[in-house]
């Protein structure tokens, strides 16, 4: 039987926020934009969601973010819903976030689950430039496709990787997660379905080690960076990801966050 052919896109969406709010710059079939009701932390955040306009990523897909956030503006960036990675003959799915945080600025880039299915591949890859004064939060959660039939990270294929610069295009942090059969995560001797992790530029919470230890998760510090990262069952990151986020994210909206630390 010879090959399917399957049909592609290119997406792209280009959002602009500001104090009073966003306007779309562009939108090639991507995501669509909704802007919910938030909770008020006493500062005028701007909340953003974005749900995917497809059924899910497949190979040969390719999916771009561009975000400006002007200075003095505090944003929300989530999605209403999981995304899904499927597999198309072997190709690959590729995301492009391209963002930049203004002075004084902050942006917290909080997500539902990352879903490849078995056989899928994905490359994400994000750059983030932070100017002086900027705060910026980014969670990454990926989950395997039905887990209940067994599907683990074994089965499946995604390099993420992540660049923080400063506004002079320094280096402020790298890091990278790879998924896939030989990978640490596929190789685990315990039960692996999920990962989340939440790296945070330019801030420090307080008592953060002690949630981190009630939960499990691990930690990776820098002069100028946090990273949090949790691996597990389902269940298990999700109650570390609500536990964390249920603390950091108020303090990391509040007036005056405790124990700033400026990312330049």
């Amino acid at each position: 039987m010879g090959s399917v052919n399957l049909s592609t896109y290119d997406g792209l969406l280009h959002l602009t926020v500001a104090s009073g709010g966003f306007y779309t710059r562009e939108n090639r079939g991507s995501w669509r934009v909704m802007r919910p009701v938030f909770a008020d932390y006493g500062h005028p955040v701007v909340p953003i969601r974005i749900v995917g306009q497809t059924p899910g990523l497949k190979g040969g897909d390719t999916q771009r973010l561009s975000l400006d956030v002007l200075p003095s503006t505090w944003c929300h960036l989530g999605s209403v819903a999981a995304e899904h990675v499927l597999p198309a003959q072997g190709r690959w799915a590729r995301q492009r976030l391209a963002i930049r945080i203004g002075y004084g600025s902050r942006l917290w880039m909080a997500s539902e689950p990352l879903i490849p299915h078995a056989g899928a591949r994905l490359k994400r890859r994000m750059t983030v430039q932070c100017e002086t004064d900027s705060l910026l939060a980014v969670e990454e959660w990926i989950t395997g496709g039905r887990i209940g039939c067994g599907e683990r990270f074994g089965d499946l294929r995604v390099d993420s990787r992540m660049t923080v610069i400063d506004e002079e295009a320094r280096l402020l942090m790298h890091d990278r997660v790879h998924i896939g059969p030989m990978s640490t995560l596929a190789m685990s001797s315990v039960p692996v379905e999920a990962y989340w992790s939440l790296v945070l530029v330019g801030w420090r919470a307080p008592h953060i080690k002690e949630v981190l230890a009630d939960h499990g998760a691990l930690a990776m510090e820098s002069a100028k960076t946090l990273v949090i990262r949790s691996l597990g069952t389902f269940s298990e990151v999700r109650a570390t990801k609500e536990a964390v986020t249920k603390i950091l994210e108020p303090l990391f909206f509040a007036e005056k966050p405790v124990l700033p630390v400026s990312p330049v």
